[in-house]
């Protein structure tokens, strides 16, 4: 290994010898050596076929992902990277790169297999989830029984697969945000004024701040997939790479940044209502409330002077008649 420098071991060690032998030899070893030796050259994970049929304890080698699936440095630092959560879709010259948000698990998208690398949950249970999504797709899209899953367009279908997990992660966030927001709106309209406090407002911010993160999210899925579709070069590139058609793809973009429209839109039912429309009534509330508060307070400091004074008053006439 450390040929590669043209340094013998020895020399490593007998460089970071001090009078005190404290520190051990492998520690001292490992402070003097660059660190690209110790960066990983494979990214372990899961790999999911044509087939339906998913390897659990698999890995790739960087090489791989830079040659044959078209990535760049700056793709792979996003897939190990622990900061960057958001979703993101890029297109790379072997398929799509997509990364399912906070906790979320990046997958490298290719013609006849795709590298799921689980960040933040174990790759059994994601690579499970993602399996059997993909299954679940593939089926309904065969023209009849007896046809192989292989005759579906994998890199379409299992990106389709992607975006179905991620928006419904969305919309099971918004769901209980949505109504609590329902429950706090009922409850604090017909509040008397001694009835409020601030732990109530604090619960309503807290509220609004749950709304407000589901509601981010929906915003950045939707205009992902809105570029996505504004990139004709990058969708032509798709479609030459892995197939099927550009128009497919183009369709698939657009069915899924409808769904996470219809999170952010105004109107809707109970169960699909988004966070917009809560968010501007809990505003309002939310003024209401401390108006309500301040209101109270000013009385309050009113009250006080008005003691303070009449304390003063009585005082100096004490001081006077004594």
């Amino acid at each position: 290994m450390f040929n590669r420098f043209s340094t013998s071991p020895d020399v490593f060690s007998w460089a970071q010898v001090s009078t005190s032998e404290a520190v051990p030899t492998a520690s001292r070893l490992k402070g003097a050596v660059p660190p690209s030796i110790y960066r990983p050259s494979r990214y372990a994970g899961a790999l999911l076929f044509p087939s339906g049929e998913i390897d659990l304890e698999s890995s790739m080698e960087r090489h791989n992902l830079v040659v044959d699936f078209g990535l760049k440095p700056r793709d792979i630092a996003a897939l190990v990277s622990k900061t960057r959560r958001g979703f993101s879709l890029n297109v790379r010259r072997g398929g799509t790169v997509l990364s399912l948000g906070r906790d979320g698990p990046a997958v490298v998208v290719a013609n006849a297999t795709a590298l799921i690398l689980p960040r933040g949950t174990s790759v059994q249970t994601i690579g499970r989830r993602i399996q059997q999504k993909y299954l679940e797709l593939v089926d309904m899209a065969l023209p009849k029984e007896g046809l192989a899953r292989e005759s579906v367009p994998f890199a379409l279908a299992v990106t389709e697969a992607l975006l179905a997990l991620y928006l419904d992660k969305v919309t099971n966030q918004l769901q209980p945000c949505v109504s609590e927001a329902n429950v706090l709106l009922r409850k604090y309209v017909g509040m008397r004024q001694d009835e409020i406090s601030t732990f109530e407002l604090e619960q309503l911010r807290r509220t609004k701040q749950s709304l407000d993160a589901v509601q981010s999210q929906a915003k950045s899925f939707q205009q992902t997939l809105l570029e996505a579709l504004d990139d004709e070069d990058d969708l032509s590139q798709l479609a030459g790479a892995v197939g099927p058609t550009k128009e497919e793809w183009e369709l698939c973009f657009e069915y899924y940044s409808q769904g996470a429209e219809e999170l952010d839109a105004e109107a809707g039912s109970v169960r699909n209502r988004e966070a917009a429309a809560h968010a501007e009534s809990m505003d309002d509330l939310e003024q209401f409330i401390s108006l309500r508060l301040s209101s109270r307070r000013l009385e309050l400091e009113k009250s006080q002077l008005a003691l303070e004074t009449w304390t003063m008053d009585h005082g100096n006439h004490g001081d006077l008649w004594g």
